[in-house]
């Protein structure tokens, strides 16, 4: 039996972004609903009949469900499903440019497994879930001292030679730590002032 669509429980997203900030409509294009079943209206485009009908997508590299569309403009893309829900149903601040799973299921694309946030909440989430694709794991609070302190003085060692000990996370990562110029590394010695006294360490402005 063919799959009727019920427009009652669908809404367009309308006009969005994409992650370099370029926007576009969607308008007539297609519209979604809160579980995130995607239909894409029928038309003509550049004098060429389109078909619509349901779409379910394909995941990508990190799981994440997406469809390819032509924009109003006439431009192709790949479009994320959860983005799509997040337009169409959830309300957004201007400072949110990111949708969020709450339960880290990048296939679970249902409106109240979504939110929308900031690049930082993303960024968070991924440190928190041990998400990091490439650096999945950062030092502890001990490790980040070391490196700081084999830095440091006339015979302190290059980031060349320290890198090999710390193969977890990145070149830029272990170089902020060296400089001092690390956030994290700053907060943790202001907490622990004593950590500066007994290492011999120069307090970090």
């Amino acid at each position: 039996m063919k799959k009727r669509i019920d427009y009652n429980l669908y809404k367009s997203p309308g006009i969005m972004f994409d992650d370099k900030g370029e926007t576009f409509d969607l308008t007539d294009i297609l519209c979604i609903n809160r579980k995130g079943d995607v239909f894409v209206y029928p038309r003509l485009l550049n004098g060429k009949f389109k078909s619509g009908g349901f779409r379910t997508g394909r995941p990508n590299s990190t799981g994440h469900t997406q469809i390819t569309v032509t924009d109003n403009n006439g431009k192709k893309r790949w479009i994320y499903i959860h983005r799509l829900v997040g337009f169409a149903w959830l309300k957004r601040e201007s400072y949110q440019t990111n949708v969020l799973h709450w339960d880290d299921d990048p296939t679970n694309n249902d409106i109240t497994n979504l939110r929308w946030g900031t690049a930082y909440d993303n960024m968070q989430d991924r440190w928190k879930r041990n998400r990091n694709p490439k650096y999945k794991n950062r030092l502890s609070e001990e490790e980040m001292i070391s490196v700081y302190k084999m830095g440091k003085g006339k015979d302190g060692m290059k980031p060349r030679h320290i890198y090999p000990l710390f193969p977890q996370i990145s070149q830029s990562v272990l170089w902020t730590i060296m400089s001092g110029r690390s956030i994290r590394l700053k907060n943790y010695l202001k907490r622990n002032p004593e950590v500066i006294e007994n290492n011999g360490l120069i307090p970090i402005g």
